[in-house]
């Protein structure tokens, strides 16, 4: 499909070429030194991207980081229980234990009783 053949299209391409047209013709009248500080500016702004090429790699690395340093704080956190008497956690000498302790907690309530 041809966009030049869209309105809005050929005069977006008429503005443009009026522009570079008129951009062009304003270059003649600058002297000299102006001509060459401008030369030098667009150099260095050329220039600049391939100075610094580590910039556009530090925010996916920097992104990676962080998601990893997430994910490790995060799993013994998804991992946690909070059932105590869960399977995984709840033995035989669970049981044993509590019948000591129930044995305990009788024999002091026996004993209180007797007291008073």
């Amino acid at each position: 499909m041809n966009n030049q053949n869209r309105p809005a299209d050929r005069t977006e391409a008429q503005l443009t070429d009026r522009l570079v047209a008129s951009l062009d013709d304003s270059l003649h009248d600058y002297d000299g030194e102006t001509l060459s500080r401008l030369n030098r500016v667009r150099q260095a702004a050329l220039e600049e991207p391939m100075h610094r090429p580590w910039r556009r790699a530090l925010i996916p690395l920097a992104a990676a980081s962080l998601a990893g340093i997430a994910a490790f704080i995060a799993t013994p956190l998804l991992l946690q229980t909070d059932d105590p008497a869960s399977p995984a956690t709840y033995t035989a000498a669970d049981d044993a234990e509590l019948v000591e302790n129930l044995d305990l907690v009788l024999w002091m309530m026996d004993a209180e009783d007797h007291a008073s």
